[in-house]
């Protein structure tokens, strides 16, 4: 019966752990729309987050392998950038002239 109490003791711990290890692993950044207008953002031509003007949304990344990201300003064409060292990058700012990525002390990351 001991056996039977550990493993139902190890499906629980699995359980309430599982959804913070998920949260965990990967990768996430958060990007403002500075452009004055409508943003939307994409990676790998999905949709990440669609922002309104002065809007904060967070990416999530699940690995570091290469990714295709991209904003459209009021639904002009894609402009794809790299925000940089997924480790490192904190904040994106898009506006008109680009998306400018830094680290949590302001350095950039792109």
């Amino acid at each position: 019966m001991s056996r039977k109490i550990s493993l139902a003791v190890l499906a629980m711990a699995v359980m309430l752990c599982g959804p913070a290890l998920a949260q965990e692993s990967g990768y996430a950044f958060k990007v403002k729309n500075a452009s004055g207008g409508a943003a939307s953002v994409t990676v790998d031509g999905h949709s990440a987050c669609t922002l309104a003007a002065n809007a904060t949304c967070t990416v999530t990344i699940k690995d570091a392998d290469q990714h295709a990201y991209a904003f459209s300003l009021a639904g002009a064409a894609p402009t794809s950038f790299q925000p940089g060292n997924l480790e490192m990058v904190d904040l994106c700012k898009i506006d008109a002239k680009g998306a400018h990525c830094i680290d949590p002390s302001g350095t950039a990351t792109n």
